[in-house]
């Protein structure tokens, strides 16, 4: 019974991270601003997280992101770890490597590298972000 119900699970995380591939034009491992030419019909926000936790804090964008994916099912696709659906936005770290982390209908995403960028996928993640952080563009990475 619980190999069954692994294995479904399993299968609905591949299927997903597939469609995010496709639908996002991400490889599986970099992605924006480290890979430059993401899907042209895209909307994408390259943030320095250098720049950003000056001003906001893990905590403080953690709330944000928590709000804006409040009640959703989420994805968490990891270059070097194990993909997961969790049942919430649950975490948020400047410390990320490589990861995806987006809503279970793959609308809207955030992207986080160790290379020192955060992007944002979505028109309305990225319309909401522009909204809490009306400064945005002084954290916009220079280089993309």
């Amino acid at each position: 019974m619980y190999i069954e119900w692994h294995e479904k699970v399993c299968d609905k995380i591949d299927r997903a991270r597939k469609v995010a591939k496709e639908r996002w034009g991400w490889s599986g491992g970099y992605w924006y601003p480290l890979v430059l030419d993401p899907k042209p019909n895209v909307l994408v926000l390259a943030l320095d997280s250098q720049k950003l936790k000056k001003k906001y804090s893990e905590k403080k964008l953690g709330v944000f992101f928590s709000r804006f994916f409040s009640g959703q099912r989420m994805y968490v696709f990891d270059q070097c770890g194990p993909d997961m659906e969790e049942l919430e936005y649950s975490v948020f770290s400047y410390d990320f490597w490589e990861t995806i982390t987006c809503d279970c209908h793959l609308q809207n995403l955030i992207y986080c590298s160790h290379e020192g960028t955060i992007t944002l996928g979505g028109k309305k993640l990225v319309s909401e972000f522009k909204g809490f952080c009306s400064a945005y563009s002084e954290f916009l990475v220079g280089w993309a």
